[in-house]
């Protein structure tokens, strides 16, 4: 399914198509929610985008945290990044086979970066 998104000087907006696989299947969501700077929209597998999805749900909270402000887009694009990489390069395990587009907020701006499975 496709994903779109548009950046602009104070605006980063995420837009997918919500399609069924099949008559008899529910719709998928395909843009979900990370933290209240940041949202990620998918292609391909829903379950690997879910986990990866939980994975920064969890880093933006351990930011919060320790911290007490939000994670930088970019940074958080580089955690999910290095995670999605381990996979690829170890012997029986199979790659991530979702792209993500991740729009969000910080301090220097909207931001819409992509990660492919390839």
């Amino acid at each position: 399914s496709a994903a779109v998104g548009i950046k602009s000087k104070t605006h980063a907006i995420l837009v997918a198509l919500k399609r069924a696989p099949s008559e008899l299947s529910a719709h998928q969501k395909k843009i979900l929610p990370i933290d209240d700077h940041v949202a990620v929209a998918i292609a391909g597998l829903t379950a690997d985008a879910r986990l990866l999805c939980n994975f920064m749900r969890s880093e933006c909270l351990d930011s919060r945290w320790a911290f007490d402000q939000p994670l930088p887009i970019s940074r958080l694009v580089s955690v999910v990044g290095n995670k999605s990489q381990i996979p690829t390069q170890r012997y029986g395990r199979r790659p991530f086979g979702v792209g993500l587009l991740i729009a969000g907020f910080d301090s220097a701006g909207p931001h819409i970066y992509q990660t492919c499975p390839s």
